[in-house]
């Protein structure tokens, strides 16, 4: 054994064989610590683009509910515009017929508050429609999660509307039928 390691041509292979075990182990790890990164890059993108997605469909939902509220704000408005028609109409006959009417100038400030809150949907609307369209382009998550607060409070700026457009449908009903019930006693 002394003789294999007094000999120098010997422990020269030894050395040499050390040296590139070495080197193929530091070369397997640096590998593997490469493959390692990449793989966790690749999974830090996609948990990147699935939160994008998520956002996405966050977002599109909400601002589909925020349409559906625009739409049926709008449609209530048609409806009490035509009502409101109807009891100024019905307002004019009982001024005709001489009878005491402090219902128009009622009807009158119905008229005006609907006005006003058909343009605060139209501007609201335009808004929604605006974002909805900047859905589509490439937008950083930072910059996704920031819309995702607007579109919230869109959709509950759209909620706050349609409730109060019903609530005034409501009232022009009321005073629809306080009109009809007076035009029947009159009769």
């Amino acid at each position: 054994m002394n003789q294999f390691l007094s000999n120098p041509l010997f422990l020269f292979t030894l050395l040499f064989i050390s040296f590139s075990i070495s080197c193929l182990c530091l070369y397997l790890v640096l590998r593997a610590t490469k493959i390692s990164k990449n793989r966790l890059d690749s999974l830090i993108n996609a948990e990147n683009s699935l939160k994008k997605l998520e956002i996405h469909r966050q977002m599109s939902n909400i601002l589909i509910i925020s349409l559906t509220n625009s739409m049926q704000t709008q449609s209530a408005i048609a409806l009490s515009n035509v009502l409101l028609s109807y009891c100024k109409y019905k307002s004019d006959v009982l001024t005709n017929k001489a009878v005491d009417n402090s219902l128009s100038a009622e009807i009158g400030h119905a008229v005006l508050a609907i006005e006003t809150l058909e343009e605060n949907r139209v501007v609201l609307e335009g808004k929604i429609r605006q974002l909805y369209g900047q859905l589509q382009s490439q937008i950083e998550l930072g910059e996704l999660e920031q819309r995702l607060i607007y579109a919230h409070a869109l959709q509950q700026e759209t909620e706050i509307e349609f409730a109060s457009m019903e609530k005034m449908k409501l009232n022009v009903l009321k005073v629809n039928q306080v009109l009809d019930d007076v035009l029947v006693k009159l009769q």
